[in-house]
């Protein structure tokens, strides 16, 4: 053969050749190896098998192709001998996998668990826009019915007092005084909202009702606030208005008086 060298025959009978660096295969077939090693048959055998069983379009080196044989035998074991200690050195990613393996762990980590994604949290329940209902109508023009009929109190209001006296408007406003106050105590009972003097100092605590008390002034940040009382305030405890009969009619505030 010359230059080229008889290996034992492949398991198809066929002769192996190789020569520095090339295994030639009974079909004519080359394959390259690292320059310097001189296979085995065995060797040879795997390597002209692993080209020749290799995907088309399959640019891997054969070194880089697993073979069934999980054993390397001594010429890859002293080849992986010069390599690894370079690449230890130089990459900290394959120093990191000798580490695990000469642990007893697995070379490569375990691959990380997807992290769950976060559940977006449900928007609060928008607070509902307040009812706004028309007041009733008729008890207010029932409780205006009650003035005027005690106290002359739409008269009074609608009448041109620029020309009359201030005794002549002192004394009407009193007659109007009177009688709205009959009306008043008699339907309604009223109390202060504040039981305190008025003119003196007092504490607003946080989350006051704005129902029953009304800041007044230079209101700046966030209470409890402390201030002066202008005004008690007033609120009722009672409200009872006289019944009307179906046929009352309630916008007629004063009926119409005609003398006979």
């Amino acid at each position: 053969m010359g230059q080229f060298r008889r290996a034992r025959p492949a398991g198809n009978g066929a002769p192996v050749y190789h020569r520095a660096g090339r295994v030639v295969d009974g079909g004519g077939r080359a394959n390259s190896l690292p320059l310097g090693v001189a296979p085995s048959g065995a060797e040879a055998f795997r390597v002209v098998r692993r080209r020749t069983e290799r995907p088309v379009g399959d640019r891997r080196r054969p070194e880089e192709i697993r073979v069934s044989d999980p054993k390397p035998s001594f010429f890859v074991r002293l080849w992986i001998a010069f390599v690894a200690p370079w690449r230890v050195l130089f990459s900290a990613d394959f120093g990191a996998g000798v580490q695990r393996l000469m642990s007893g762990a697995p070379a490569l980590p375990p691959p990380e668990a997807p992290k769950p994604e976060p559940v977006p949290e449900p928007e609060p329940p928008k607070p509902e826009p307040p009812r706004i209902e028309r007041a009733p109508v008729d008890a207010a023009l029932q409780l205006l019915a009650l003035f005027q009929r005690e106290g002359r109190f739409v008269d009074f209001l609608e009448e041109d007092v620029a020309s009359f006296s201030d005794e002549e408007i002192g004394a009407a406003a009193r007659v109007v005084h009177e009688g709205c106050r009959k009306a008043v105590r008699e339907h309604f009972t009223l109390a202060p909202v504040k039981d305190d003097e008025e003119g003196t100092s007092i504490e607003v605590p946080k989350g006051f009702d704005a129902h029953t008390i009304r800041l007044t002034g230079n209101v700046v940040g966030e209470p409890p606030f402390r201030g002066t009382l202008q005004h008690r305030g007033w609120k009722a405890t009672r409200a009872e208005l006289p019944k009307l009969t179906e046929e009352h009619d309630v916008l007629v505030i004063a009926p119409a008086e005609v003398e006979l």
